[in-house]
């Protein structure tokens, strides 16, 4: 689903220059987009759902009147459907292109740094490794540091960077 994610990732980072570099307002205002664009495709759905609901005392009559003949009722449902001009797909044959979009939409959210920034999935995780070790680093300083030193702090302001230096 690459060849959408990109064109999706593409609108998304538009929007965001659009809103001053807010992300949240981007992806809000694409949502909205995207909603207006598949509004017809909802409309048609919404429109195949009722046409379905006003024939169903049609279909209960051929049912009933067809009985366990599933070959004949099936031919009866057909003949029914195109005589009243009601579609078979069109319920649902909207709602899989909405669902598609949406999870590609889904994908591209989840992953901006990948399909709106260009960088590789595999640099992410090498940063994020090392930004780990890092922190883990820090975090065993800072337990062998603290008890030693709190009492020493007690009463006094230490400028940031000093404790910063202390710590790296």
């Amino acid at each position: 689903m690459n060849f959408l994610n990109m064109p999706l990732a593409w609108i998304l980072e538009l929007l965001s220059r659009a809103v001053e570099g807010s992300f949240a307002g981007a992806v809000f205002l694409f949502t909205l987009f995207i909603n207006v664009i598949l509004l017809p495709l909802s409309i048609n759905s919404q429109k195949s759902s009722v046409q379905q609901t006003r024939l169903k005392p049609k279909l209960d009559e051929l049912k009933a009147k067809c009985g366990d003949d599933k070959q004949k009722y099936s031919m009866e449902m057909q003949k029914l459907y195109q005589d009243e001009g009601v579609k078979m797909s069109g319920g649902c044959l909207p709602m899989i292109i909405r669902l598609i979009l949406m999870m590609s939409i889904y994908t591209v959210i989840l992953s901006p740094l990948t399909y709106m920034s260009g960088v590789e999935k595999s640099e992410i995780e090498n940063v994020t490794t090392v930004v780990n070790s890092t922190m883990t680093s820090i975090e065993k300083r800072i337990r062998l540091f603290l008890p030693s030193t709190v009492k020493s702090w007690i009463g006094r302001r230490i400028p940031v960077p000093e404790i910063m230096n202390l710590l790296l």
